[in-house]
């Protein structure tokens, strides 16, 4: 309630996960996006895997991107090879194996 980004990024995690709290996926996207409004790394990438996934509602390729790309450029190790894989496949963005690498 505090706009804490950690806390929101904690939160929404234990409700994508049920951990503590009844399930509710859509709740936690809904947590996990205020933290990544703040710069919080380990929410934009959560973001980017809800949107691979579907999780909190429905798949969206080009969110995944941007929450992926967000958090890479944080030097998030795990989201830069999310997305090359994205560029790789040309999910959510414009095939390109150059950018892969």
């Amino acid at each position: 309630n505090q706009g804490l980004a950690i806390a929101q990024q904690n939160l929404g995690a234990c409700y994508m996960l049920g951990s503590g709290v009844k399930r509710d996926t859509v709740e936690g996207v809904r947590l996990m996006r205020l933290a990544a409004a703040q710069g919080n790394v380990d929410a934009q990438y959560g973001l980017g895997m809800c949107y691979e996934r579907g999780d909190g509602g429905h798949i969206d390729h080009t969110e995944a991107v941007r929450f992926y790309r967000l958090a890479a450029n944080q030097g998030y190790g795990a989201a830069q090879n999310n997305l090359a894989v994205c560029y790789q496949r040309g999910t959510g963005v414009n095939q390109d194996h150059a950018e892969a690498v």
